[in-house]
């Protein structure tokens, strides 16, 4: 489908398309209304001493850094959220918690939604209160421990400086007595055991600082609702009744596509419809034939093919010699229509042949009760056959009719040789008007060739039987040799259609905006 078709489908169905977008937009609005409203806090929480220390050595940050996924897959366990439900008193089932780990730098973010603002501040501090009591920091072990080493390096630092100054004074004197000496060295390596002992002691300090948890930021009630948003929502619901609508149509348009109105059709293929016929019983057979000798027929029928007569006298007036009839597929109708319309102009008192052009598919010599053991392809075959030879009268004054004749599987190419328009030329000393009841056109090139040297040319649509993808491509081939479509006729129509009295709506208006034909031959 290309563009131009779907915005042609989108204008077809714009009202739809816009109740649906109205109607969920509304329900979108409408739902958000009577949503519970949710409202979101946020605690943050740093893992490491960057704060309480002057300086963080990388081993240490690095330790923190790997620590935060540690605590954030600590945080969403089951018995800690279990916990955190029972402070709040609420399900574990009904918590929304989200855990953020931050590698730069190492904190966790721990962000609640509660029915409440409370609820949700009381919620993300829960969950920090237990993160900070499960940490191996907490505990009066770990106090004592970290006690220890802050008074042994207190102990430490009185110590290097004690044998800093007695370095200092023996190295200040002039001369140094052997004890002296002995006494330097063993300062010396006094120093170096206590510097060595002091780094120990910072280290350890400093990894007992890696896995310590300190609040930064507490959660604190936010009284404006995060969830939900009116008028997002119904904008979102807008978007999707649009959707959905658009679905729908495409769908419709794919799955039912067949022409069932005149409106249809002309938005199709852009012919007018000139005619519409109702569905006549037994189509396809002589009852079809509404003028059939001992057949009341039936008056709306009658009427039907008398208007699209006198729409396409109105149409061509004298000029039209030759018409073709056709459709796009076979089983349409076209048989029905070209026998009937034949009559119908047979009784103004025109003399009409009515030539059965379907070699494949005759089927105008069954509605006249005629054999068709000669006929068209008896012409086409020989150079020595003369058409008035052919022709058989019927029921109907001034109507005769030639048929297919015997049937082969060349009959179809027979169509397309120049012998056809031949036979064309010579039946036109015999009447007034020729009717060609012709072959379908889809998959059938000889029914264009036809078409191209005619003076008009009628498609019959069948109501819910054609397709548009069919009759656009019938159009497309007639159009491709430049043959004169005087328009389309509603066959089988049913409902108000079948009965409705059909105006051209071309009538009335200049001769420029009227369907054209060719002129008449002679």
């Amino acid at each position: 489908m290309d563009f131009s078709r779907f915005l042609s489908l989108v204008s077809r169905w714009r009202r739809v398309v816009l109740a649906c977008t109205v109607l969920a937009a509304l329900a979108g609005w409408g739902v958000t209304l009577i949503l519970p409203p949710a409202y979101e806090s946020r605690s943050v929480v740093l893992v490491g001493s960057a704060l309480s220390s002057v300086t963080v050595d990388r081993e240490q940050l690095e330790v923190s850094r790997q620590l935060t996924e540690t605590y954030a897959a600590v945080a969403m366990s089951r018995p800690l959220l279990e916990r955190v439900a029972a402070q709040v008193g609420v399900e574990a089932s009904d918590l929304e918690i989200t855990v953020t780990p931050e590698q730069d730098p190492p904190v966790i973010n721990v962000t609640a939604i509660g029915s409440t603002p409370a609820e949700a501040a009381a919620t993300a501090n829960a969950v920090i209160a237990e993160l900070i009591s499960a940490s191996p920091s907490q505990g009066d072990r770990e106090e004592q421990s970290r006690e220890f080493i802050e008074r042994q390096l207190a102990v430490i630092e009185a110590e290097i400086q004690a044998v800093n100054e007695e370095i200092d004074r023996l190295l200040a004197l002039n001369s140094r007595t052997v004890l002296q000496s002995e006494q330097l060295t063993a300062h010396q390596a006094r120093l170096t055991n206590l510097q060595t002992t002091y780094a120990s002691l910072l280290t350890a300090s400093a990894r007992r600082g890696s896995n310590v948890l300190t609040v930064v930021e507490e959660a604190v009630p936010d009284a404006n609702p995060v969830s939900p948003h009116p008028a997002q929502n119904a904008l979102l619901a807008a978007v999707v009744g649009f959707t959905l609508s658009l679905v729908f149509v495409l769908l419709r348009e794919r799955f039912q596509e067949t022409i069932k109105t005149t409106d249809e059709a002309e938005a199709a293929i852009g012919l007018p419809t000139i005619g519409v016929v109702p569905r006549l019983s037994g189509a396809g057979g002589r009852s079809s034939f509404v003028d059939a000798p001992g057949s009341a027929g039936s008056a709306v029928a009658r009427e039907a093919f008398g208007g699209l007569q006198a729409n396409l006298e109105l149409l061509a007036g004298s000029s039209l010699s030759t018409l073709l009839v056709t459709s796009a597929n076979p089983g349409e109708g076209k048989t029905t229509v070209a026998v009937n319309l034949s009559v119908a102009f047979a009784r103004t008192g025109r003399r009409v042949v009515l030539v059965d052009g379907d070699l494949q598919h005759p089927a105008v010599h069954r509605h006249f009760n005629a054999h068709h053991r000669y006929g068209v392809s008896d012409f086409l075959r020989s150079s020595i056959v003369d058409p008035a030879d052919l022709l058989q009268d019927t029921p109907i004054d001034r109507l005769r009719i030639l048929p297919a004749g015997q049937t082969a599987a060349s009959g179809l190419q027979l169509m397309g040789s120049p012998r056809t328009r031949d036979l064309i030329h010579r039946l036109n000393a015999h009447a007034d008007l020729i009717v060609i009841d012709g072959p379908s056109i889809i998959g059938v090139s000889e029914t264009a060739m036809v078409a191209s040297f005619v003076d008009a040319t009628l498609l019959v649509v069948n109501a819910g039987v054609t397709r548009r993808p069919s009759l656009e491509a019938g159009r497309d081939a007639l159009t491709s040799v430049g043959a004169p479509i005087v328009g389309t006729v509603l066959n089988d129509a049913r409902g108000s259609h079948a009965t409705r009295t059909w105006v051209p709506p071309w009538l009335g208006r200049r001769d420029s905006d009227r369907p054209q034909v060719r002129e008449g031959r002679s």
